[in-house]
Order: C-alpha cells, then structure tokens, then sequence
C-alpha cells in the first residue's frame, strides 16, 4: 500500500514538473529565410489600405525581427471555441 502511494506522488510530481516546464519552454515565432522572401503585404482592417514592401532591405529587417521573436505559452487551450 505505500509503495503505490510513493508510486502515484511520484508520476503526480512528474506531470506537474512537465506542465511548469512545458510552460516556460520559449518558442520561435517564425523562422524565414530573408532571400526567399520576394514581398512583404501589409493590410490595415480598418480602412481596406494595403502596402507592399519590396525593398530588399527593409524585407531582411522585418524578417530578421519577426525570426527574433519568442513567445510564450499562457494557458491550456481545452474548451475554447472559435480556433
């Protein structure tokens, strides 16, 4: 009987070990290769306006930002609708 009680704490701290580091696991937003990229669209939902970037400049600029970026996860998603 209190082999199966250490047993059971034992999995129940692992799960809880796993769920604070699957948390805390940064992840990449994106990872582009700047040359593939031939033209950037940016669309403003407000007023229908659209501007495309095609300077190859500002495209390794955005790209390289938006590769260096991370993010973190925040809450378990189960249960939420619309996705």
């Amino acid at each position: 009987m209190k082999k199966k009680i250490i047993i059971l704490l034992s999995v129940v701290i692992i799960l809880l070990m796993g769920i604070v580091v699957w948390f805390n696991i940064p992840l990449e937003l994106m990872d582009l290769d700047p040359n593939e990229v031939m033209e950037i669209v940016v669309f403003n939902g407000n007023s229908g306006n659209a501007t495309h970037i095609t300077d190859k400049e500002q495209i390794q600029h955005i790209v390289e930002n938006l590769n260096g970026v991370e993010v973190k996860r925040s809450k378990l998603i189960f249960g939420i609708y619309g996705i």
